[in-house]
């Protein structure tokens, strides 16, 4: 069996389906990984203005990312890819939630 290589030209037919094996498993486990931080509309809708950081992780788990903004002021994003791609974000003040987005036509 050759080694894959992309200087050394054509690889066997062998290799091939390992390789379409490897890329097919990493396809999936990288979908699993996006899942994980899959939210559900009705969880981000219970999210309320004065909740604390605890409180909203409880709810939706660790965000996908937080950005401080210029003010001081943070904005968590959580993000779901797959079949159904979604995302929300909230802004935070001083670890309490300042800004909730309107999410009734969701879900």
């Amino acid at each position: 069996m050759k080694l894959i290589s992309i200087v050394t030209g054509p690889i066997e037919k062998s290799s091939r389906s390992t390789l379409t094996r490897l890329v097919i498993a990493a396809f999936a486990l990288l979908l699993f990984v996006h899942g994980a931080s899959a939210f559900e509309w009705a969880d981000a809708k219970r999210v309320k203005v004065g909740m604390t950081q605890a409180e909203v992780i409880a709810i939706l788990g660790q965000p996908r990312s937080v950005a401080t903004l210029k003010n001081g002021d943070e904005k968590w994003l959580w993000m779901s890819q797959g079949f159904q791609n979604k995302s929300v974000s909230y802004g935070l003040r001083n670890g309490l939630v300042t800004l909730v987005p309107n999410l009734s036509a969701f879900e």
